[in-house]
């Protein structure tokens, strides 16, 4: 059960911070990125539910999710470093 709960909070955690940064794009009226933002919130958050669901292929929904999640991240990374 405490594993459960951590790796919930986690993969929660991984899809709002897309979700949020869309939120951000919207405001400053960037469409685009709020876009690409909000694709990326989905496409973490649907298979990492789906992992839960589907328990016959919970690795392959959770590594789909945690992929689109981690590689958001790491190119928001790269964008950030390039900017500096």
């Amino acid at each position: 059960a405490p594993h459960a709960v951590a790796a919930g909070v986690s993969y929660a955690s991984l899809a709002a911070l897309p979700a949020r940064q869309a939120w951000l794009h919207n405001h400053e009226g960037n469409r685009r990125a709020c876009s690409v933002s909000l694709a990326v919130a989905l496409g973490t958050a649907v298979p990492l539910v789906l992992s839960v669901r589907d328990t016959a292929r919970t690795g392959l929904w959770q590594r789909l999710g945690l992929t689109v999640g981690h590689s958001w991240m790491f190119v928001t990374a790269l964008r950030s470093n390039a900017s500096l």
